[in-house]
């Protein structure tokens, strides 16, 4: 059996990662961080990711549907379709940049991403357990797994990262990801 690559690519700082390296966590109920940008830096990272040529040997692009992954997203891919999915949200109960807009709004400013994958209500993180966060990403990953795919992107968030990380390889130690960064994975097709 053959495996499918993942490459799972931690969006560009944003506001947020910069207000939180200032002031705490003050900043995860403070509404000024409500789904926050990338910074002038997180321009330049995503730009950055666009040196490693295995990122567009891809047959898919995925990514969570908030604003900071849709602009790391868009920097990295320029041209071609990207595909939103709910299922790559960021999971952290009360935090306020984990809140993405409605799906109309997203239409209005993003109306060539793929927005099939959101949910036209967004979603609400003190409803999910993290036992359903992570069966979330389970799911999701069966869904790529058992496509011909051989290698997809997924522009998500860092809990997103490391849940999946986990998931796929429980044994293993996370490896920890930055900003603007990636992670290949390669995963087995029976998984």
């Amino acid at each position: 059996m053959t495996n499918v690559t993942i490459y799972l690519i931690r969006h560009a700082e944003s506001v947020h990662n910069v207000a939180y390296k200032l002031y705490g966590d003050v900043i995860w109920t403070d509404m000024k961080y409500k789904n926050p940008h990338l910074t002038p830096t997180g321009q330049q990272q995503a730009e950055m990711l666009k040196k490693h040529q295995e990122l567009y040997k891809v047959d898919d692009v995925f990514v969570s549907p908030s604003q900071r992954t849709l602009e790391t997203a868009r920097i990295i891919y320029p041209d071609g379709i990207i595909h939103a999915e709910d299922a790559l949200l960021e999971y952290s109960p009360g935090r306020i940049v984990n809140k993405r807009d409605p799906k109309n709004l997203l239409e209005d400013e993003w109306p060539e991403v793929d927005l099939e994958g959101v949910s036209p209500f967004v979603p609400s993180e003190e409803e999910e357990s993290d036992e359903a966060f992570k069966q979330r990403l389970r799911d999701f990953i069966r869904s790529i797994i058992i496509t011909d795919y051989k290698s997809v992107a997924m522009i998500t968030h860092h809990d997103v990262i490391r849940a999946i990380w986990q998931i796929v390889f429980p044994e293993k130690t996370f490896p920890g990801i930055s900003n603007g960064d990636y992670i290949t994975m390669n995963v087995p097709r029976h998984w």
